[in-house]
């Protein structure tokens, strides 16, 4: 939160800092939310925990709530969306987006498992060690065609239904939560790797997520 907005500020663009997640955003709420300003954010890496507090709503899991954070989005004027990890959100009516955000189309056949695919921790290790971490000092900034570089396990080789069952039952997919290893274990099986090997992913990682935010931290 600090780098982003003390960078942003410096090139001109106002930063809104939106408390609880999507928590308001899914309901059409716009009022839980706070202009904020360097001298908000410039001590904050002295103290735990986030000033805009956090949520672990998924507006992802309802049309209407979806409908509700882009109809928000687009009412506070939000043309860039800053979050901790790469996400890729799947919808098989297709989305409203700006050009800020990067598309990814595929056909219906395959939309469930390329959606296990890009958000699997494989392609987080992938992203964080082709990424450009000088967007506000340590923040990872993919072009969109660098993200169409990156390399994704090919979604034919994963099961449509166990694809489908994991995504349905996916919530934030934290770093270390429960439906991330869900979604995880798909592809690990069909990567044949070891349970050390495993370890070994997620461990590198963390600690390249980690080492970025500590940089934009003590920004």
């Amino acid at each position: 939160i600090s780098a982003v907005t003390i960078e942003a500020i410096n090139n001109g663009v106002k930063v809104i800092g939106i408390y609880d997640g999507f928590k308001w955003l899914a309901t059409g709420d716009i009022t839980h939310i706070k202009s904020l300003q360097i001298s908000d954010v410039s001590r904050i890496h002295l103290s735990g925990g986030s000033i805009i507090r956090t949520s672990r709503e998924n507006p992802t899991k309802s049309k209407k709530k979806l409908k509700n954070v882009v109809t928000a989005l687009k009412k506070l004027n939000v043309n860039y969306l800053v979050n901790d990890i790469m996400r890729f959100f799947i919808s098989e009516d297709g989305f409203y987006v700006s050009d800020n955000f990067q598309e990814i189309h595929s056909s219906n056949e395959y939309l469930w498992q390329l959606g296990v695919s890009i958000n699997c921790t494989i392609l987080q290790l992938i992203a964080n060690v082709y990424g450009r971490a000088n967007f506000g000092g340590g923040l990872m900034k993919l072009q969109t065609y660098e993200v169409g570089n990156l390399h994704v396990i090919n979604p034919k080789y994963l099961d449509k239904y166990k694809c489908i069952d994991a995504l349905e039952k996916s919530n934030y997919l934290s770093l270390k939560g429960n439906d991330r290893k869900i979604l995880d274990t798909i592809v690990f099986d069909v990567l044949g790797l070891t349970q050390n090997e495993r370890n070994e992913v997620y461990r590198a990682v963390c600690e390249l997520v980690q080492q970025r935010l500590a940089k934009a931290g003590s920004v």
